[in-house]
Order: structure tokens, then C-alpha cells, then sequence
């Protein structure tokens, strides 16, 4: 890694996007806390944990409810390695998958409160696990964008360098905080929007991820007619 950042490959890089992802990160997590049966679905050490506990208790239904997003997320990771196998022209994989989250957060703000709380939470950690591999770096620097435990241990780690005077560690440091304030920003406004428009509180967060996917799919379009041109010529 060089002391500067590295240069975008993809605008899925870009602090504009990473941003939002790990705004609909924290929005997600205060959704699935308050309204869908007070957990976190974002990432599965929990889950697991409670798993553990369910079968040392011998609670099969228990064990059985923590696996179903477990297996979710398993499946959420599988087609982010296998999709992108499959797009050889057109929209790359990013961008189509910020058109399905944007699509599937809607439909989970379309479910009545009736509909249990398992829907839900599975379709997030579904989303979650492939967001999560899916955008991996912002600004060629590796980091999650559905939690924020690594996030804020690069951030202690770069402050630490700075304080030993390695030259880039501050910026470095500094770009892992604003991440992680955008994070909790979209707790904050989650929270305040789920005691608003309960379980349509989601469709806010749809809706900011359209910026987003738009400069996506005009990145992936001047591409595919850049290439294009490149073909004829």
C-alpha cells in the first residue's frame, strides 16, 4: 500500500458509496433491533453464539431458528463469488446487486407486522452477507461495510501510527472514523424513522442507495460504450 490512497478502479470504491453502504449498515442494524424481534442481523457471531447455547440446552427450535439466517448469510457469500462468473457483459456485479438490495429492502418494507419476524431478518443477513463481500474496498483500502468492529480497530491502529509519526497513518485513520460515523448516522436516523413509520422505515433506506446505483450504472454504460467504440474501431 502506498502512503497515498490508491487510485478508484470501480465507482464502488468511491467514499460516496462506501459512505452510503455503511449508512444502510447502521439503518439496518436499529431495523432488525427494534422492530424485528430485537436482534442483529448484520453479521452472524451472534447467531452462532445462540446456537451453541440452544444446543447445549437442547432447544432444537431455538437452534434451528439461529441457523435459518446463518444459512442465509452462507448462501449470500456463495453468490457473490458466483455471480460475477456470470455477468461477462453489460452491468458488472456491484452494481446489479445495489439494484437487488434496493429492490428487496423495498419488498421487506412492503411485509405487514403480521409477517414473522424470520422474513425479515433472513432477507437482511442475506443482503448483508453479499454487501459485505461484495464491497470490500473504498479507495483501494480494505474494509466492511455492514459493521464496524474492523473499522474501528484500523482506526485505533492508524491513530497509533500517526502518534509515531508514519507518514499517511492520520489520513488513513480519519478515513476509518468518518466510516464509521456514517455508520452510526444511519443508526441514529433508523431509529428515529422505525418509531415514525414502523416497518416502512426501510423504504428510506432503499431510497438512498438510488443515488448510488444510478452513478453506477452510468459508470458501467460509458464503459460498455467505450468498449464498444474500442471493438469498431
Amino acid at each position: 500500500m502506498t502512503e497515498r490512497f490508491k487510485l478508484l478502479h470501480t465507482p464502488g470504491e468511491s467514499y460516496f458509496v462506501t459512505g452510503l453502504l455503511m449508512w444502510t449498515g447502521g439503518f439496518l442494524e436499529a431495523y432488525t433491533y427494534l422492530l424485528k424481534g430485537g436482534v442483529f442481523a448484520n453479521a452472524q457471531t451472534g447467531n452462532l453464539a445462540l446456537l451453541g447455547l440452544a444446543l447445549a440446552e437442547q432447544n432444537w427450535m431455538q437452534a434451528i431458528d439461529c441457523l435459518i439466517p446463518v444459512m442465509a448469510y452462507i448462501v449470500g457469500i456463495w453468490l457473490t463469488l458466483h455471480m460475477p462468473r456470470r455477468l461477462q457483459k453489460g452491468l458488472r456485479w456491484e452494481t446489479l446487486f445495489m439494484l437487488v438490495e434496493i429492490l428487496v429492502l423495498f419488498a421487506v418494507g412492503c411485509l405487514p407486522a403480521s409477517v414473522p419476524f424470520g422474513v425479515s431478518t433472513v432477507a437482511v443477513s442475506f443482503l448483508c452477507a453479499m454487501q459485505y463481500n461484495t464491497f470490500t474496498k473504498a479507495h483501494g483500502i480494505p474494509m466492511a461495510t455492514t459493521f464496524c468492529t474492523n473499522n474501528l480497530r484500523q482506526a485505533v491502529i492508524h491513530f497509533y501510527k500517526a502518534k509515531h509519526h508514519e507518514k499517511g497513518a492520520a489520513r488513513k485513520a480519519w478515513f476509518f472514523v468518518r466510516h464509521l460515523l456514517w455508520f452510526v448516522a444511519g443508526a441514529l436516523i433508523g431509529g428515529i424513522l422505525c418509531g415514525i413509520m414502523a416497518e416502512r422505515a426501510v423504504w428510506v433506506n432503499a431510497a438512498v442507495l438510488i443515488p448510488a446505483a444510478g452513478i453506477m450504472v452510468y459508470a458501467d454504460v460509458r464503459k460498455s460504450a467505450r468498449l464498444e467504440r474500442k471493438n469498431i474501431q
